[in-house]
């Protein structure tokens, strides 16, 4: 199943580009870190995004791509809660213009880096499309497949395929051959 917003992170595994519908690994380097970076595509939205390109070589998780706006660098303690719209638009006008990259937050790293932080599952669909319904914010897309990548320090520990329901080819609705 995948539910994508407007700045899901992708994933480049096995040669082929897919989009991640579960796991966020850059979020476990900003709490491993403290860092509580503010990112905004604001005015489209006022969420905070961001979207991260990552790429699996020889069962290495490496992030080789960051796109997003700060608007503010903060640690976890520091944090600042906007709740009126005049100090958001004070704020935004300060810092608006700082387009995040890899060289933002890995300044030895501009070209990828090594996710050794990261210790969790990514989830990605992979193949057709076989069922699609909304929910009250997204599509929700029913692929063939879906694939779980199991990391350890930045590292794939297992991988796991989940078969969705498919019809098999040259089958009626019903699964009858």
């Amino acid at each position: 199943m995948s539910r994508r917003g407007p700045r899901s992170d992708k994933l480049n595994y096995q040669g082929e580009d897919y989009f991640i519908s579960y796991g966020k690994p850059l979020n476990s380097y900003f709490n491993l870190t403290g860092i509580n970076p503010q990112f905004t595509n604001w005015p489209i939205n006022r969420s905070s995004v961001y979207s991260g390109t990552w790429e699996v070589i020889d069962d290495r998780l490496y992030l080789i791509h960051l796109s997003g706006r700060v608007i503010k660098e903060t640690h976890a303690s520091q944090k600042v809660f906007l709740t009126d719209k005049e100090k958001f638009r004070e704020a935004f006008k300060r810092s608006m213009g700082k387009e995040a990259s890899l060289e933002t937050f890995f300044p030895d790293f501009p070209d990828r880096v090594f996710a050794h932080w990261y210790s969790g599952t990514i989830r990605f669909p992979q193949g057709e499309v076989i069922e699609e319904k909304r929910d009250s914010l997204f599509i929700v897309r029913i692929h063939e497949r879906e694939v779980f990548l199991e990391f350890r320090r930045g590292v794939v520990v297992s991988t796991r395929v989940q078969l969705n329901g498919t019809t098999p080819t040259g089958s009626d609705d019903e699964g009858n051959v």
